[in-house]
Parts: structure tokens; C-alpha cells; sequence
């Protein structure tokens, strides 16, 4: 009797093992493109804001509410499993996006501070920008 697979009904070992090919490929196409995106900073910055942001890998899963919890710890393990594919793809690029992230967040607390600064001089010498 043929058995259902995910690609269609493979009852014999050569649909097995052509299964077991179009996997492999499908395997190897996503990591290419994994790598593809941690090449580029602006995939680096998607993926770690998809990660770190969207899935709170970093954070906890737990609510007071138990079903708000499921659904947190799922997004997690989203994006746990995310961080593992690229950590195969790439051994060096999860390090190099958190340094990025930093670097980022240290940047946009600069020009915070100047701006808030500029802000208070102006005030201080009665200009209020019109």
C-alpha cells in the first residue's frame, strides 16, 4: 500500500528517495538564501529586528494569561529556531548582528542627546525656532 508523503503518495523507494532528494534541495536553497540576506546589513538588520523585536527571543513568554502565553512562547520558538538556522548558515553573523544592533541603539542615543541639546540652547537663548 503506498504511503501519503508531504510531496504526494510514495509507495516505493525510488518516490522515497526522490522525496528525500527535493527536501535536500529545498534544504540547501534556504540556506543559500539565509545567506544571501546576512550578506546584506539591511538583511541583518530585518532578521535581528524579527528576532529580537517581533519574536522576543531575548525576553520572556509568560503572561499572567495562559493563553497569551502560548501564543508569546510560540513566537519565540519562531524565532529561537530562526537564530539557529542562521547560526549554521553563519557561525559569526548572530555575534556580528548584535554588535550592529548596539552600535545602532548607541547611535540613535547620540543624536537624541544632541538634539535635545540643541533643543535646550535654543531655548535658553529665547529662540523658539520661528
Amino acid at each position: 500500500m503506498a504511503r501519503q508523503g508531504r510531496m504526494g503518495i510514495t509507495g516505493n523507494a525510488r518516490g522515497q528517495e526522490q522525496l528525500r532528494s527535493a527536501e535536500k534541495l529545498a534544504q540547501v536553497q534556504r540556506e543559500a538564501d539565509l545567506k544571501e540576506l546576512l550578506s546584506l546589513p539591511s538583511g541583518r538588520r530585518f532578521l535581528w529586528d524579527l528576532i529580537d523585536r517581533r519574536c522576543n527571543v531575548h525576553g520572556t513568554g509568560y503572561s499572567a494569561s495562559g493563553s497569551e502565553t502560548y501564543f508569546l512562547l510560540g513566537q519565540r520558538d519562531v524565532g529561537v529556531t530562526l537564530r539557529g538556522d542562521i547560526q549554521r548558515a553563519d557561525h559569526k553573523a548572530y555575534a556580528r548582528m548584535l554588535i550592529e544592533s548596539v552600535s545602532a541603539a548607541e547611535d540613535q542615543r547620540r543624536q537624541v542627546e544632541s538634539a535635545q541639546a540643541k533643543a535646550d540652547t535654543e531655548v535658553e537663548d529665547g529662540d523658539d525656532g520661528e
